[in-house]
């Protein structure tokens, strides 16, 4: 299993970081998926159907048959179960409360254990920078998560995908880039609904003159102008209220 699977055991092989207390700076954008079982994927590897029909539109019956004439192959059958305990293996520890006790109860997302991992492998200067989605912020089963994410962050800034910079990312989704330290109480520099990482740059330099900029114009098109005030000081204070 280990051979297959090529695990990476970060203490051993990056044993000359750890013993001088972790990583310095680590920078990523980690996976933005969730670690839930795909069968037509797994079962197109052996036939293309399972790839290229619209499954909603297929009749059960039908399902039910081409999925029993895959299986039928002994290594497309051995394939198939591998793929499905390597996705119940990863779940489970994922949720694995000695290891994640902070996403313990939460639909977990890949990049929230990027998270944990890289605080966890960073020393206690280290600086560490992710670009990942928003959920943790707004789903309610991830207090503990938050509370640990509000005591690291030091920048915070929430992008929209309105103007389509990205085209791999959906239109309006919202992800943040995002610098950690080490805990502390929380404080840090946040903005949001920005639409290109210019708006940053020139309001982390703007001199505070002139009207406050809006998101949308009345009559269409983005407010793309930068603004001291659209940088915001988070602390206890702010989300107390």
């Amino acid at each position: 299993i280990a051979q297959r699977q090529g695990f990476f055991h970060w203490e051993l092989d990056q044993a000359n970081v750890f013993i001088r207390g972790g990583f310095d700076i680590q920078v990523g954008n980690p996976p933005w998926v969730r670690p839930t079982w795909d069968e037509p994927a797994s079962l197109a590897e052996f036939d293309p159907w399972w790839g290229v029909t619209d499954l909603t539109k297929a009749k059960d019956a039908l399902k039910r048959e081409r999925r029993s004439q895959v299986l039928l192959d002994a290594a497309a059958a051995a394939t198939v179960a591998n793929d499905r305990a390597e996705i119940e293996g990863v779940s489970a520890l994922l949720s694995a409360a000695s290891r994640e006790p902070v996403l313990v109860g939460i639909q977990t997302n890949l990049y929230m254990a990027f998270m944990t991992n890289t605080w966890r492998r960073s020393r206690s200067n280290g600086v560490v920078g992710l670009l990942h989605p928003e959920s943790h912020f707004v789903d309610p089963e991830a207090g503990p998560l938050r509370a640990q994410a509000y005591g690291r962050l030091r920048r915070h800034w929430q992008f929209a995908n309105g103007l389509f910079l990205f085209p791999e990312v959906a239109h309006r989704f919202e992800f943040g880039v995002n610098v950690y330290g080490s805990p502390r109480r929380p404080k840090f520099d946040q903005a949001v609904y920005l639409l290109t990482p210019a708006i940053v740059d020139r309001s982390l330099g703007h001199d505070g003159d002139g009207d406050l900029p809006g998101i949308q114009f009345p009559e269409g098109g983005w407010y793309l102008r930068p603004h001291a005030a659209r940088i915001v000081r988070v602390d206890e204070e702010v989300l107390s209220n």
